[in-house]
């Protein structure tokens, strides 16, 4: 997996639909290592960590 960073979440999704964007999102940065799986796998860490990380983040500055 390369290394990326989140620039920004759009978090009600008015700028897409990432559900019908799946491949297009996770290609680029599984690289070689992209199966449909994976990218469901991450997606659904992804939010895990987001959440879980969020109480504490939203409160810090640099978050935003």
């Amino acid at each position: 997996m390369r290394r990326f960073e989140v620039v920004s979440l759009d978090m009600f999704q008015t700028l897409v639909d990432v559900n019908s964007r799946v491949e297009q999102i996770w290609r680029p940065i599984l690289s070689d290592t992209y199966t449909a799986h994976k990218a469901e796998e991450c997606a659904r860490l992804l939010l895990h960590y987001f959440f879980k990380h969020w109480p504490e983040q939203k409160s810090n500055p640099p978050f935003f």
